[in-house]
């Protein structure tokens, strides 16, 4: 019997070589695996998910924190305009009219996770937890690669070139997870 739920994915993939396709097509992803295995190691974990929104999928984000015993930390569904809204505002409030892909988008939380900050109507706030490592897990390059274009995407919505002095990016580390082999996920956490 699983203790928690990434045993519970770990058995069920083991069984047999089909199961990992059997997931995804019940809705589980190669993230929400790793995430789970971090919650198993009792780490802070967030959902960053291009969903549209905490409501179409609060039953899911609820079972997980049911079958882990650990709370998600972190939910941002980053295409939920009336939540994400207050970066656009950001971006209006610095005379830029934008539209955010996806992963712009992505990138934008996990620059205000490592950096403490958070964007808004009002300009740059600064909050009160700031994270050395940000760990983040996808399986679609175009999300992976937006890390590489971190600056430009921050002078899209706005940033001076003085605040980008001052935006930290070391210690973001993204890693693809499509066709990942699990068995080496701990060393793989080990190293960041």
């Amino acid at each position: 019997m699983a203790k928690n739920i990434y045993e519970f994915f770990q058995s069920y993939l083991e069984s047999t070589p089909e199961r990992m396709a059997n997931l995804h097509k019940k809705g589980y992803s190669n993230g929400l695996i790793a995430m789970a295995r971090a919650m198993a190691k009792k780490e802070i974990v967030g959902v960053l998910t291009a969903r549209s929104s905490y409501d179409a999928h609060e039953t899911l984000v609820r079972n997980i924190e049911r079958l882990s015993g650990s709370k998600i930390s972190y939910k941002y569904f980053v295409n939920d305009d009336s939540k994400f809204g207050r970066i656009t505002e950001f971006a209006k409030s610095r005379g830029k009219n934008v539209r955010l892909s996806s992963d712009e988008r992505k990138l934008i939380i996990l620059v205000e996770f490592r950096n403490g900050i958070l964007l808004g109507p009002n300009g740059i706030e600064q909050k009160k937890t700031t994270f050395d490592k940000v760990k983040f897990y996808d399986d679609e390059h175009k999300n992976i690669a937006a890390l590489s274009k971190a600056k430009t995407i921050l002078r899209k919505i706005g940033f001076t070139t003085e605040e980008l002095a001052r935006i930290k990016l070391d210690g973001i580390k993204a890693i693809q997870i499509k066709n990942f082999d699990y068995n080496k996920l701990d060393d793989l956490q080990e190293k960041l």
